[in-house]
């Protein structure tokens, strides 16, 4: 294992981190298949295995070359791990779980004349022979067109043609058909995408992608602005009735804070007005007793001082 990463360039962190996780599936189990290392890694580290694997690849490709990284990233994503057997057509993928789907996938074969092109297949270990022959002995062998070997692709030119036509005409009606063989010479190891993927990847990336028709790209442009013209104009409305509410709630809140300072205050200059006015009555009805016990004492002295007169 560490032979295979050193030779695949995996960063020193990466591999610490796969190592780990070997070291673990280990533990747990002795007999655990650890040449599958994409079944026993987590999700976030087969996505940065992938994108160690096959990054260099895609950028090879000549219709994705000038391609924004965004849409290598994603077409990493959505790549799956399969094996086919030597010397075969018909093979079946080890079963393996690959993101960002969480299906079990299975290939049944790379190509066959007059089949439909279904995947576009990263190869990193083995040979796959590409003719144009039915027959599958040495006659075969005698009219090979090219191979593809580790660090080739396969499906490329059909898949990747057939999407990058006018997006709102792509359909798995029209996918390519194969006008060749592709037979694994040797025990093959590689990632696929299939046509419904890669179809995925391109309508998700379309401001990214690299149409045939400059036209196309125009029309996905203006498409793409409008639809955020709507959605920003729709978050707006969406932002202006929360926030109306946010006011509305805070005026009402403010409008009680008022009403209950108002009240408050009112009552604080009754309360002191009364004591005032009590205070005032009170010192009027001290003043008027005390005028009234003085006229009276007054009077009382000035009618005695008569009555004594009067008896002299």
């Amino acid at each position: 294992m560490k032979v295979w990463m050193e030779k695949n360039c995996v960063p020193e962190n990466l591999r610490k981190e796969i190592m780990v996780k070997i070291r673990e599936k280990l533990e747990q189990d002795k007999h655990a298949d650890v040449e599958n290392l994409f079944s026993i890694l987590p999700w976030a580290t087969r996505k940065s295995l992938k994108r160690v694997l096959c990054m260099s690849t895609l950028r090879k490709v000549p219709m994705l070359e000038g391609m924004n990284p965004k849409v290598l990233k994603m077409i990493c994503d959505y790549l799956k791990p399969v094996i086919y057997p030597e010397n075969s057509y018909v093979a079946e993928a080890d079963l393996v779980r690959s993101a960002p789907s969480s299906r079990w996938i299975r290939h049944c074969y790379v190509a066959k004349v007059d089949e439909p092109v279904d995947q576009m297949v990263l190869v990193t270990e083995g040979t796959m022979w590409i003719y144009s022959s039915n027959s599958t002995g040495a006659s075969a062998s005698n009219k090979i067109h090219r191979t593809v070997e580790n660090g080739g692709i396969y499906g490329d030119e059909q898949l990747l043609s057939w999407v990058s036509k006018n997006m709102q005409h792509v359909s798995l009606a029209t996918i390519p058909i194969s006008t060749e063989n592709v037979k694994c010479h040797t025990r093959v190891e590689g990632f696929a995408i299939t046509a419904t993927d890669l179809k995925a990847v391109a309508t998700k990336c379309k401001m990214y992608w690299n149409y045939d028709d400059p036209r196309e790209k125009q029309r996905v442009a203006s498409s793409t602005i409008g639809m955020s013209f709507r959605r920003n104009r729709a978050d707006r409305v969406d932002f202006a009735r929360r926030t109306g509410l946010r006011e509305a709630k805070s005026t009402s809140r403010g409008e009680l804070d008022i009403a209950r300072g108002k009240a408050l205050r009112e009552a604080n200059w009754t309360s002191r007005g009364e004591k005032h006015f009590a205070r005032r009555a009170g010192h009027r009805e001290a003043k008027h007793t005390s005028l009234d016990e003085m006229t009276s004492h007054r009077s009382k002295q000035w009618r005695s001082e008569v009555t004594s007169h009067r008896s002299k």
